[in-house]
C-alpha cells in the first residue's frame, strides 16, 4: 500500500530524559515510523503517526515546536530486494529519494518505508 503521509521533525537536545519527555508528550499517539538522526547537540527527530492531527495536537499542548513535510510510506514485503524494486521504479521516473527510513518486524508482516521524495505525484505514479 502507498499512502501520501504527514512528517513530523523535531530538534531535540541531546541530554538525559530529553527522550521520554518527548515521548510521553505524544501520549496514546500511535507512531508508524521513527528515525532519529544525532549530532553533537541535538538530534533531528523525524515522526509519522496514525493520526497527524493528533500528533500535532500533543506536541503543541507541550510547546515542542514541529516542522512538517509531506512524505510517502510504502508498506513493503519483508522479503530481500523489496526496497530495491521501488528504488529502481523511482529512479526510472527520475524521482529523487532525498532520504527515507523504515523499520521491519516479523517476516510474515509487511514494513512500513518512510520517503521524502522530490515529487510526491510522480512517485505515487510510478509506484502504482
Amino acid at each position: 500500500m502507498i499512502r501520501r503521509a504527514k512528517q513530523f521533525t523535531v530538534c531535540l537536545p541531546n541530554k538525559p530524559g530529553v527522550g521520554a519527555k518527548f515521548f510521553s508528550a505524544l501520549g496514546k499517539t500511535n507512531l508508524m515510523a521513527v528515525s532519529v538522526v544525532d549530532s553533537v547537540d541535538c538530534s533531528t527527530v523525524r515522526l509519522v503517526a496514525s493520526n497527524a492531527t493528533q500528533a500535532a495536537k500533543a506536541l503543541a499542548k507541550v510547546r515542542i515546536c514541529a516542522t512538517t513535510q509531506p512524505v510517502l510510506v510504502v508498506d513493503l514485503p519483508n522479503l530481500p530486494g523489496a526496497l530495491l524494486k521501488i528504488c529502481r521504479k523511482l529512479a526510472r521516473a527520475k524521482v529523487n529519494i532525498e532520504y527515507f527510513y523504515g523499520s521491519a518486524g516479523s517476516k510474515a508482516a509487511d514494513a512500513p518505508v518512510v520517503l521524502r521524495v522530490s515529487s510526491i505525484a510522480k512517485a505515487m505514479q510510478a509506484l502504482k
